[in-house]
Formats: structure tokens, C-alpha cells, sequence
């Protein structure tokens, strides 16, 4: 599960209210030298089998030589999402320590 994926579903199963939604995400160029730099960040997206578009045009009222897009990016307001879960994390006992230093970090299955 990557990151998108957890918090989509952290969010509908928790039903926490985050604000969190999908939109297009783009970078954009206005001048022709910059227009050259989102050409190679689009080709290094293709080598790495990163999705993304090269568009000519996106849906804000800007003159664009040339955008990357990646489509259905999460989107939300971090602070709530994290006040959230600690909210349920107290309410189920869960201890919280702060200004403590971490001497072993176990890694458990997440089944």
C-alpha cells in the first residue's frame, strides 16, 4: 500500500474529517527555457515508469508553454488528519510519550 493508498483508506474507514480529495496535480512552464526543464522532468518520469502527461494547456487561467500532470493526487489538511488519529488513539488507551528518545524500533506483519 503506498501513501495515497493508506491515507484514502485511513480517511472513508476512520470517516475523518480531513478534507481529503483527488485532483490533478501539475507543473507548469510560461517561458520557452523552463518549458525545456518540464520536457526533461517529463522524459526522467517516462524512464522511471512515473505516470504523467506532457499537456500544452491546463484548466487555470494561465498561458502555459508546456505542463506535467499527474492526475488523482491526494489532497488534505495534515493537521486534522493527524489530530484525528491521535484523537482515537487516546480514546483507545493507546499511551502517547513525548520528548523521548527511541532505542529499538520492532517492524510487526501488517496483515
Amino acid at each position: 500500500m503506498n501513501a495515497l493508498q493508506f491515507i484514502k483508506s485511513t480517511t472513508k474507514a476512520r470517516n475523518l474529517d480531513c478534507q481529503f480529495q483527488q485532483e490533478d496535480a501539475y507543473l507548469y512552464a510560461t517561458t520557452e527555457q523552463y518549458a525545456k526543464q518540464i520536457e526533461k522532468e517529463y522524459h526522467a518520469y517516462q524512464r522511471l515508469n512515473i505516470p504523467g502527461a506532457l499537456v500544452d494547456s491546463i484548466p487555470f487561467a494561465v498561458n502555459v508553454q508546456n505542463a506535467l500532470v499527474r492526475r488523482e493526487q491526494g489532497q488534505f489538511h495534515p493537521l486534522r488528519f493527524l489530530t484525528a488519529l491521535v484523537d482515537r488513539m487516546v480514546k483507545n488507551g493507546v499511551p502517547i510519550y513525548e520528548g523521548t528518545t527511541a532505542i529499538k524500533v520492532c517492524q510487526y506483519p501488517t496483515d
